[in-house]
């Protein structure tokens, strides 16, 4: 009971609630330059926020380098999973769309699919932006 209350506590900040629905709905691992870029706080700020909820054993980390990957925490507690897809369930509140149409963004510029989410059409896979072509190089003007 005691680890279901920090839990509480840590999701009583709104932001960290926002943080664990991205990282839910992303269904694949989301790096830490990739939230600073959907929420626009600083990456100390941000970092902070993810940390509480790691401490807690929400979310998972995994370090490549100098760069972060966060996962939600695989658990067998039901009352994490429970409380997973209560967060999963969420009402789409503008603040909450806005946040997964930034994460969208963020990850087809690292040209992974966006996830597929319920009530949307298609097969979830985005096209990458086309390369422009490399204009020619100016002729040499011949004597």
């Amino acid at each position: 009971m005691q680890l279901f209350t920090r839990i509480l506590n840590v999701l009583g900040v709104p932001i960290r609630l926002r943080l664990l629905r991205l990282v839910l709905s992303a269904k694949q691992e989301v790096r830490g330059g990739e939230l600073v870029g959907v929420f626009g706080l600083p990456h100390y700020a941000l970092s902070r926020h993810l940390n509480a909820l790691q401490r807690v054993g929400l979310l998972q980390v995994r370090k490549a380098g100098r760069s972060r990957f966060y996962t939600t925490a695989k658990t067998p507690d039901p009352a994490i999973r429970l409380l997973y897809q209560a967060v999963r369930r969420l009402e789409d509140e503008g603040v909450l769309v806005r946040d997964l149409q930034r994460l969208d963004q963020r990850l087809a510029m690292r040209g992974l699919p966006a996830p597929r989410r319920a009530g949307q059409a298609g097969n979830g896979l985005r096209r990458r932006p086309a390369e422009r072509p490399t204009p020619p190089l100016p002729e040499e003007a011949s004597p």
